[in-house]
């Protein structure tokens, strides 16, 4: 990888951090789901409570009212009393949290449908297990007609055979004609996360096929005013509620979320016993019978009354904020979810991948750039950025980014890249080892060369030394043997004159004898 231009090689490091997190998802995905869940808990706590929709009000049969009116289950004509009161002074719709299964006195139940039947505008739950499976065996009420009288509740439209919302198994239902009276039904099934706190509503279940609403989607559909025909359901993208109307006259579509098993993230607003408005069931019962309808108009007019039990020690279900609340806060979260537009939406797994892979890319950058702890510092102070970053998308954008893929992503880089530049670095040293070995090797060789040069020179100097010393002999019999030979030469001139000149004189004196002679 030495080779491998530096960006090429940042972005594989990146990926394969990346990759091995995904492989860790794909081995260990409940484990993740669970943690990843928790993340979302500590985010919400952190961003703090959020508005409440004004039109929602919370009646209480709470410690105080059981204290008053008695153990529980109450009558059902003090429920009768309570809903005509409640529509006297004006509530728009009364949601009643209360599962009425069985029958009780005939009076108090006929008292309980005819005040359900003339107000018009009440609604009810079903109960229901929950199964991830088709399941068409129900159970529950004692006329047997369960699914012919769910049906009759059920939004139109057929899931496909491949959809993976979730199925209704054994069911608890209200009394046929309580059911009948109702402006609506629907489930109170929670769905629990893996930790058992209830993060998600399904807003629709799977009935024979057919769509069947939960109890807030149903009760805020009937506020806004949204017949069944004008609710569009696609699962793992949204339910549209067409031409929602709102009390101030507007009229506009709502879109809420779901996933591939029809869930929608609720967002809870606060602390329930803080966050919204509550008056004990007692206190307001008691306030009818004194003062009449009127005295409660200016509380309810206009409003979404939800009345459920709020006893310490009935329906009480933890969630992301508190660790027991009571169904009834459930329910008000999700109509506060659907009413105020306030809901969540989560990224998809491609968004998900691409964050996680930045980010690992982002950490393996800012390692090899800065190395050794230098790049831990940043890659934590990277990591901790996009922790911040996800609190704050949830409060100002109500996006729920992923957290646990893409930490673990920058997680595994951060630690990984100090050990692959620290094995780097060792393999530079060893490298600098081999080469400084081979330079030593061979600069020894060249200074035995060099040695073996000196001790060459030194021979070829004593060499020249002689050589030069014989020259200056040679030069010096040279000069000796040239005087000689001048000398000799000297000699022979002379010779050669003292012989001319004894030839001369030999030839005066034969010529002197000559003459001689003749005389």
């Amino acid at each position: 990888m030495n080779n491998v231009k530096p960006w090429i090689r940042v972005t594989l490091f990146g990926a394969g951090s990346a990759a091995l997190s995904l492989l860790f998802f794909a081995l260990f995905p409940a484990l993740l789901a669970d943690w990843e869940a928790k993340t979302l808990d500590y985010r919400m706590n952190l961003r703090g409570p959020i508005a409440t929709h004004p039109a929602i009000l919370l009646i209480d049969a709470d410690d105080d009212s059981i204290e008053k009116l008695g153990r529980w289950p109450w009558d059902r004509a003090i429920h009768a009393r309570m809903i005509r009161g409640l529509a006297e002074a004006g509530a728009t719709v009364i949601a009643y949290d209360v599962v009425f299964a069985q029958p009780s006195n005939e009076m108090s139940d006929q008292a309980l449908i005819e005040a359900t039947q003339t107000v018009g505008s009440v609604y009810y739950p079903v109960a229901f297990d929950l199964l991830e499976q088709e399941h068409v065996e129900m159970a529950g009420s004692s006329d047997g007609g369960v699914l012919d009288l769910l049906n009759s509740f059920t939004y139109p439209g057929v899931f496909d055979s491949g959809a993976d919302v979730l199925t209704a198994g054994r069911t608890m239902v209200t009394m046929p004609a309580l059911m009948h009276a109702a402006a609506g039904i629907g489930h109170i099934a929670s769905n629990r996360d893996g930790d058992g706190v209830i993060r998600r509503v399904p807003l629709v279940v799977d009935v024979e096929g057919h769509p069947f609403p939960a109890f807030g989607l149903e009760v805020a559909a009937g506020y806004l005013g949204v017949t069944p025909d004008r609710i569009v359901i696609d699962p793992g993208r949204s339910i549209v509620l067409r031409d929602a109307r709102f009390p101030n006259g507007t009229v506009k579509n709502i879109s809420l979320p779901i996933d591939e098993r029809g869930m929608m993230l609720i967002n809870y607003a606060g602390l329930w016993a803080e966050t919204f408005p509550h008056q004990s069931f007692a206190d307001v019962l008691a306030k009818l019978d004194r003062q009449g309808a009127k005295a409660l108009s200016g509380d309810v007019k206009g409003r979404l009354v939800l009345i459920s039990n709020a006893a310490s020690g009935y329906d009480m279900k933890p969630t992301p904020l508190e660790a027991a609340v009571p169904g009834g806060g459930i329910h008000a979260n999700i109509l506060n979810t659907i009413l105020s537009e306030q809901v969540l939406r989560e990224t998809g797994r491609l968004p998900m991948v691409l964050i996680t892979l930045v980010l690992a890319v982002a950490g393996a950058r800012l390692g090899m750039v800065s190395g050794g702890w230098g790049g831990v510092g940043l890659g934590m102070g990277l990591l901790g950025s996009y922790l911040i970053f996800t609190v704050l998308a949830l409060t100002q954008w109500r996006v729920v980014l992923p957290v646990m893929l893409p930490v673990l992503g920058l997680l595994l880089t951060v630690g990984a890249v100090p050990v692959y530049c620290l094995g780097r670095a060792q393999h530079a040293i060893r490298t600098l080892d081999t080469e400084k070995q081979k330079l030593e090797s061979h600069l020894q060789q060249v200074r035995e060369e060099l040695t073996q040069q000196a001790l060459r020179v030194d021979l070829l100097q004593e060499e020249l030394a002689v050589m030069r010393a014989d020259m200056n002999s040679a030069a010096e019999q040279s000069r000796e043997q040239a005087a000689a030979i001048q000398a000799l030469e000297a000699q022979v001139l002379e010779a050669q004159a003292a012989r001319e000149r004894s030839h001369r004189t030999a030839a005066e004196l034969e010529s002197r004898q000559i003459g001689r002679a003749h005389v």
